[in-house]
């Protein structure tokens, strides 16, 4: 925690005069800047942000800013969209603050998650007879292997589409998870390692999954 807040009082010390930009010019040249060190799916989201969010505040001058208006700005956006991307709107404004207006910081607590801002599609777990009926009426389609690696292995689409052929071992039975497929700022596909550490992983292939992949 010293050295953290040291850095931070380093950072404060060395912080050159007023940065005239507004919260949309800061934001922008935050994503340009770290574009390259952020994952395809981070920036698509870090844009769309930038397009849809915090707008009571987006053509304020950053040195304008008040813990009120921040607050009034993301609770507006607290009304249209669920906790995950509140948090994440939430974290691109601090990070570009903290890089063009080091000498401030906000402080907001969203409180519990509401019916509002829990997230929107509810998660519905299939049952065996549905999941035996996707196999049976997908069987011998080119959605049939991605259908049953999701239902028998776990696999997310993202990862099922990265798959390969060097990505399966049929001597001992396993599949590797080492990338993923997602969207780019272009709305393009594109590879990309897993998201985290867990995410890369080795899982043990069923017997009746490894023969139909053969």
């Amino acid at each position: 925690a010293e050295v953290k807040a040291d850095r931070k009082q380093k950072k404060i010390d060395s912080f050159s005069g007023i940065c005239r930009m507004t919260v949309r010019d800061a934001i922008e040249k935050y994503i340009t800047t770290y574009e390259s060190l952020l994952s395809p799916s981070t920036v698509r989201s870090y844009l769309s942000i930038s397009r849809s969010s915090l707008k009571l505040i987006m053509d304020t001058d950053i040195n304008d800013l008040t813990q009120e208006m921040i607050v009034q700005a993301l609770m507006m956006d607290k009304k249209r969209v669920c906790y995950k991307t509140l948090k994440n709107i939430k974290s691109l404004l601090k990070s570009a603050l903290n890089e063009y207006r080091c000498d401030f910081s906000f402080v907001v607590d969203f409180g519990k998650k509401t019916e509002k801002n829990k997230n929107k599609n509810e998660i519905i777990v299939p049952t065996e007879d549905e999941v035996k009926a996707l196999l049976s009426v997908s069987k011998d389609t080119v959605m049939e292997i991605p259908i049953m690696l999701c239902a028998c292995c776990g696999l997310r689409p993202c990862e099922i589409s990265a798959l390969q052929w060097r990505d399966f071992d049929f001597n001992n039975g396993t599949l590797a998870i080492i990338r993923d497929v997602v969207r780019d700022k272009n709305n393009k596909y594109v590879e990309k390692g897993t998201k985290s550490e867990a995410g890369t992983r080795v899982i043990r292939l069923f017997p009746q999954v490894l023969e139909r992949m053969k």
